[in-house]
């Protein structure tokens, strides 16, 4: 059944370049999905996305009609995008779909945007706004919306087996948009788990990382306990989260000021049993993720510095440095540690290690925020030493990285004021080998 429902300020509130796609196009598109959502929630559009009574064909003659580039995003889908002032806009023919495998399926186009509606996942994603500000609602989806409430459109069952993706979407929209879990969703979710091996795992980590992402930190640890009392994920990946970090550091959040929206520390603590575990178990972990070499990069940053941490005893200090009687002439030794670590890696890097680390050994949290607050602002000075200098010395090898660690201690224990004469002469002086 459609509902209309007219607002003509939310309409001012569209992006301008979804603004000049309905000057184009007029009647003929809807804007639909995430950014009707998003208007009615009162949040800012992020995509503009549209469905369109026209042709792949036709959609790609009006926009080159009007000077805009038509690239064919999947035409067999009837997708075509544009870029206007930056922004990828996607225009969608309506469709029907049938014999639907995951992402593959038989497609038939259509001028009924009810039955193109039917085709979505949930409710509040088949909301279609037009370019008068009438909104055209075929399955309760404001409704839902205002009631905080995410619901399949039909048969949970038979929309899930579709994509079995939609198990983890359900998941994150519930996360963002409900108050609790629908039953008959969450039932027919763990229903159809085995489902999800058959995904590729890079569609199925975007979907644990947008969850990661969300504010709501309770949602988050109630949707990752459900999937490990359920195995929902195990035939995908192993069971490994750790919740218990990642719920420490959503109810301190406070005290990680700068770092509370940062999606890789998040990550790292979500998974800690596999940071600090076996090494080959650690990067074969990573490897079945697919993950970018900035991630691969990231959590080894991570794991390296824990072993500095572990190797200078760090956790006694993060005690001493948490008490309350803490004296200030007792910080030399601690913050030399941190400059010396800072040779190695980027300060956020340290940071993050570092929350990681309080959390993991259960550690003051304000001995991070007054680490934080000293060394956010230093700027290291440049090391006197390079690699030829230590050529010089005859060191080959392993030998230079190892004389070049003694030699930045020693600098850094002599305040940062050894000359390179100075710590060439140091250097000659010790006996290493």
């Amino acid at each position: 059944m459609e509902v209309k429902y007219f607002d003509k300020k939310l309409l001012n509130n569209i992006s301008p370049e979804a603004k000049i796609i309905f000057d184009i196009f007029r009647d003929q598109v809807r804007l639909v999905g995430g950014s009707t959502r998003d208007l009615l929630i009162g949040k800012k559009p992020k995509d503009d996305d549209f469905a369109s009574v026209l042709s792949p064909l036709q959609i790609i003659e009006i926009l080159q009609k009007n000077n805009l580039k038509a690239i064919v995003t999947n035409q067999k889908y009837g997708t075509i995008s544009t870029v206007i002032n930056d922004k990828n806009i996607e225009i969608t023919t309506l469709r029907f779909d049938s014999n639907q495998k995951g992402r593959v399926c038989a497609v038939d186009f259509i001028d009924d945007y009810a039955l193109d509606a039917s085709r979505r996942d949930f409710s509040i994603n088949a909301i279609y706004l037009d370019h008068c500000g009438y909104f055209y609602d075929y399955f309760q989806g404001i409704d839902d919306l205002k009631n905080y409430k995410i619901c399949f459109i039909g048969d949970p069952n038979i929309r899930i087996q579709e994509d079995y993706l939609r198990i983890l979407r359900f998941f994150r929209f519930s996360c963002e948009y409900a108050t609790e879990f629908d039953c008959k969703g969450l039932e027919a979710c763990i229903e159809n788990k085995e489902g999800l091996k058959i995904l590729s795992i890079e569609r199925v980590i975007k979907e644990i990382f947008l969850l990661l992402s969300s504010n709501n930190h309770l949602k988050i640890i109630e949707a990752l306990e459900i999937y490990k009392k359920n195995n929902i994920l195990s035939n995908v990946i192993e069971n490994k989260f750790c919740l218990d970090q990642l719920n420490y550091f959503f109810k301190n959040i406070k005290y990680f000021s700068g770092f509370d929206d940062n999606l890789k520390i998040r990550i790292a603590l979500t998974f800690s049993d596999v940071i600090l575990g076996n090494f080959i178990k650690f990067k074969e972990f990573f490897r079945k993720l697919k993950l970018s070499n900035e991630y691969y990069n990231y959590f080894l940053a991570i794991r390296n510095f824990v072993e500095f941490f572990d190797n200078d005893c760090l956790s006694n200090d993060l005690e001493a440095f948490g008490n309350i009687n803490f004296q200030f002439n007792d910080l030399d030794k601690i913050l030399k540690n941190f400059y010396f670590y800072l040779n190695y890696d980027k300060k956020t890097f340290l940071f993050d290690a570092l929350i990681f680390y309080i959390i993991n050994n259960n550690l003051p949290i304000i001995s991070f925020q007054k680490i934080v607050k000293i060394i956010k602002d230093f700027n290291l000075p440049v090391f006197p030493l390079n690699g030829e200098d230590l050529l010089s010395l005859n060191f080959k090898g392993k030998q230079i990285s190892i004389a070049m660690d003694l030699a930045k201690k020693h600098w850094i224990e002599n305040n940062f004021n050894s000359s390179k004469s100075q710590l060439i002469n140091y250097l000659h002086n010790l006996k290493i080998w």
